[in-house]
């Protein structure tokens, strides 16, 4: 953009347009005079809408040309009132769009999780049941706690009450003293191969001998 002053001194400058899909021909480039414009017009980097004389809105973006007085101004057609406020209404609704779809896909993970786990609690509640239908006793032994508990008949064959919870040490005392080390090794190969599978005698408090045979195999908890 050129042009002479009334000094007679030739004035250049130039600036990039606003991204616009619109064509060259619904650009507009002018130099004015900076006191010609409004205040707001300086204040915006990327430009204001500004009525045209039509009534249409138009987007426009003034650049001062150093201290001459003079503004570079460009401008094209803007966005309506109901376009700019479809714009802004994608800016809102999209992320709130993605946080209602991650809190849906929690969810459904958690809900998903509990219909599983109490899918377990129901098929290890009718094992121990069966199973102790069949006299057999069953013991959970939770290895990073320490912690060994005992069901109802279990408790029985170890002389102990219901609803005991044993620790791993109190346990092995529960074996008779001749077999404690085959018990402990049985208990690191289960740590170790996840299999575990003993026979062993314990004491019961009327000084009488009971042997048991156990086995097992470790299991994960996710």
């Amino acid at each position: 953009l050129g042009k002479v002053l009334s000094n007679g001194r030739g004035l250049a400058a130039s600036l990039p347009l606003p991204e616009a899909k619109a064509t060259l021909n619904d650009a507009k480039l002018e130099v004015r005079y900076g006191s010609q414009l409004p205040a707001a017009l300086f204040d915006s980097p990327q430009g204001i809408h500004l009525l045209s004389p039509e009534g249409r809105p138009r987007l426009t973006v003034a650049v001062p040309v150093g201290d001459s007085g003079l503004v570079v101004v460009a401008d094209r057609p803007g966005l309506s009132l109901f376009q700019r406020w479809q714009n802004d209404a994608r800016l809102l609704v999209l992320p709130l769009l993605l946080g209602v779809l991650l809190l849906a896909l929690l969810t459904w993970k958690t809900l998903r999780q509990d219909r599983a786990a109490r899918a377990w609690a129901e098929t290890e509640r009718r094992f121990r049941i069966a199973v102790e239908a069949a006299h057999c006793g069953v013991w959970d032994w939770d290895m990073e706690l320490g912690q060994i508990r005992l069901s109802d008949y279990m408790a029985r064959l170890l002389d102990r009450p219901a609803g005991t919870v044993l620790s791993t040490q109190e346990m092995i005392e529960r074996v008779h003293p001749r077999y404690r080390d085959t018990f402990v090794a049985a208990m690191e190969r289960a740590r170790s191969e996840g299999q575990f599978e003993v026979a062993f005698p314990v004491t019961t408090g009327d000084g009488k001998v009971r042997w048991l045979d156990a086995r097992g195999r470790t299991r994960e908890d996710g």
